[in-house]
């Protein structure tokens, strides 16, 4: 009784929170000037950081596989059903058991069968895709201010024949990886010093992964992560300053901020912009909603950090496997 009751309470401060996070969303200049979303690698729809402002935002998915792109599309999604590459070519395409670890890469054996769940990697078909670039799919009614991408190793390439689309994005979510889980795959590395020669700078992971080797789930090694790259705030500046009307270039960037609670890049933009403009983009509310989120945050993190130090070891800090 008393489990329900909790359960029926939280839900119920969630789906508050939920409702407030996206009435601010809205009051952003009214919305008047809809985020686009480009994400590549959809299979399983938006993830629930995007979802809740489904309704506000203009979503275009790019998914080859042709029984999760015929599902998008009978959800009511634009669907790009087409591979991407850094070039418009022919390319060998690895079905594994597992639907979303399938890749333009072959499995590294000698990396992966070092874990138990090594199965999933197991190939059961190899077809050929044709691939084409970013830049001759994107149109430029369809520019996104956003692009997620997870398409378990083939980021970089995408992002290499994306250049000119590049020009015109605010900010990335990239699944990146730190450890050889595909034969010959790019590394984090090589993603992040490509997006920053593109005027990103990394901002935060959303997730950090860990795989293990032993029952102890969450203390294996880090191999792959979500990692967010966004324009700084004086370049959103620089920008603006060579546009006629700058506002839907603000009015989005401070969505990206508000969807991923970066209280400290919207105080420093605030600080760039007039008064006028903060008062059409609500950013005091802004501000205050996320100043008490993260409020709330650093409080249960330090109760649990307190638990984990002086109740188990102070010695003995459980790794965190997501941010």
């Amino acid at each position: 009784m008393i489990k329900l009751l909790s359960h029926k309470i939280s839900r119920k401060i969630l789906k508050e929170q939920d409702a407030s996070f996206s009435n601010l969303f809205v009051s952003i200049n009214n919305n008047n000037n809809k985020l686009k979303l480009l994400d590549i690698g959809g299979a399983d729809g938006l993830r629930s950081r995007w979802k809740l402002f489904e309704k506000y935002i203009e979503v275009i998915f790019v998914e080859p596989d042709k029984r999760s792109s015929l599902e998008l599309k009978q959800k009511g999604f634009k669907v790009i059903d087409k591979a991407f590459w850094s070039s418009n070519d022919k390319k060998e395409f690895y079905l594994t058991k597992k639907l979303h670890v399938s890749s333009l890469y072959k499995p590294n054996r000698e990396f992966i069968d070092k874990f138990s769940t090594s199965s999933r990697y197991d190939i059961i078909n190899t077809i050929i895709l044709d691939v084409d670039t970013l830049d001759n799919q994107i149109h430029h009614e369809n520019i996104p201010h956003f692009i997620k991408i997870d398409v378990q190793g083939a980021e970089l390439e995408i992002l290499k024949g994306g250049i000119k689309t590049l020009q015109n994005v605010m900010g990335l979510e990239v699944e990146v990886n730190f450890k050889e889980i595909y034969k010959n795959m790019p590394l984090y590395s090589e993603i992040e010093s490509f997006l920053k020669e593109q005027g990103f700078a990394l901002i935060d992971y959303t997730n950090l992964y860990r795989w293990e080797r032993s029952t102890y789930r969450g203390f294996g090694e880090i191999v792959h992560g979500d990692a967010i790259f966004i324009r700084t705030p004086e370049t959103i500046i620089e920008i603006g300053e060579n546009l006629s009307d700058p506002i839907s270039l603000f009015e989005n960037y401070i969505k990206i901020l508000l969807i991923y609670n970066r209280i400290d890049l919207i105080k420093t933009f605030a600080e760039y912009i007039s008064f006028e403009y903060q008062r059409l983009f609500n950013i005091d509310a802004i501000i205050l909603f996320l100043d008490k989120k993260y409020k709330r945050i650093n409080f249960v993190d330090y109760i649990l950090s307190y638990f984990t130090r002086y109740l188990i070891s102070k010695n003995f800090d459980r790794p965190h496997w997501k941010l």
